[in-house]
């Protein structure tokens, strides 16, 4: 046990890191907050409109080149895996879902809830994943920040225009900051960026586990219910659990998997090994509350539980508004659960990812909020 001398210097520590990040952040602000300033006024003298809207202008400006950035970065991952052979099965960046073979386009919050700006799933079109294929898109994304920003500089040495020197500027810094924030190793319980990525692909991290896992994925991305995903797909995640290093959100599809099959206490069991593994205890609470109060007939704590839940991104989706309605539901609360069960469905018609499952389960709920309440076995779905 560690004595209170080290406990308090591991919590200074932790205080100082914390202040030194919130420093940080606020300085990348401000700098955005003057170049968005500086380009809007720009923009409004080229217009001929007064400074003053200049200052109007600028929140716009920085957020359309942020998102226009980030799909950037996220074309940069998905025309390496294209190049190196893979099939594209997943694009998506801020409200933009592309969904390949066949092709659907989706505009709605992402399919990851607020954990991440964006995405590409990819498989190579034979054979097992390669080291260097791998390597490759990974850096795709930061290579398009990179290309960016020296297109911006290119524009703003042979700009004359202050509009179009304002705007190189704002461009050129933004596109250095994702490609400094993408570098910079951060991890997670179901989120790895591109800088962990790429550190632990050359340090000779077994990929086997991620091509298991995202086959296992890409049966969600084709529209399958879990309990209908490739029995083979399912046993080797499985035996990737006992043969290496076990990753958070492979019990979370193994979880979704044994709920839609009627199975609780395996589901249950997972969600707990997915949990074991968040260190911030804050990634799986939408989950856990829906199994709380669908299984387990505890509204309360399931309330209590999606009252922590942030950002307000994830307060958009699907299993937010189903879980929220399915406790009001175990608290007697029909009135509000038909509410949130709407929403639910709102949030549902836009989710790139939707299955039979889930509009099954929805209509369930649906049933119980018009009905009186039933025991929680008939509140999952068949």
């Amino acid at each position: 046990m560690p004595s209170l001398s080290c406990m308090s210097v591991l919590r200074l520590k932790t205080i100082g890191g914390r202040a030194v990040a919130c420093l940080l952040a606020i300085g990348i602000l401000a700098t955005l907050a003057v170049l968005g300033v500086s380009f809007g006024i720009n923009l409004a003298r080229a217009l001929g409109q007064p400074e003053q809207a200049g200052v109007i202008l600028a929140i716009p400006a920085v957020s359309v080149s942020l998102i226009l950035l980030v799909l950037a970065h996220e074309c940069g991952h998905a025309i390496a895996a294209v190049f190196v052979g893979w099939r594209l099965l997943l694009f998506t960046g801020w409200r933009l879902t592309i969904k390949f073979d066949p092709i659907r386009i989706h505009w709605a919050s992402s399919p990851f809830g607020g954990a991440v700006a964006g995405a590409v799933v990819a498989l190579p079109e034979s054979g097992p994943i390669h080291r260097s294929e791998w390597i490759a898109i990974v850096v795709g994304g930061v290579v398009a920040n990179v290309v960016l920003a020296l297109v911006a500089a290119a524009l703003l040495w042979i700009g004359q225009a202050p509009v179009v020197t304002s705007l190189s500027i704002l461009v050129g810094s933004l596109s250095l900051l994702l490609f400094i924030s993408n570098l910079v190793p951060r991890r997670s319980a179901i989120f790895r960026n591109d800088g962990a990525l790429l550190i632990d692909a050359v340090k000779g991290e077994n990929l086997i586990p991620r091509e298991h896992y995202t086959l296992l994925f890409a049966e969600t991305v084709k529209g399958k219910r879990p309990r209908d995903w490739n029995p083979r797909y399912v046993q080797a995640v499985y035996a990737d659990l006992v043969n290496h290093q076990p990753e958070a959100y492979q019990y979370l599809l193994l979880s979704d998997w044994h709920f839609d099959r009627g199975e609780f206490e395996e589901a249950r069991h997972m969600l707990e090994l997915a949990k074991a593994l968040d260190k911030s205890g804050k990634a799986f609470l939408v989950q856990d509350a829906l199994l709380l109060a669908t299984i387990e007939q505890d509204g309360a704590a399931a309330q209590w539980l999606l009252s922590r839940v942030t950002p307000k991104q994830a307060r958009r989706t699907f299993s937010y508004w189903l879980a929220m309605g399915a406790a009001n539901l175990v608290v007697g609360e029909k009135q509000s659960a038909r509410i949130n069960l709407e929403r639910a469905e709102i949030a549902l018609k836009r989710f790139p990812l939707s299955t039979d499952a889930d509009w099954q389960f929805l209509r369930i709920l649906q049933r119980k909020a018009e009905v009186q309440i039933t025991p929680p076995t008939e509140m999952a779905p068949a």
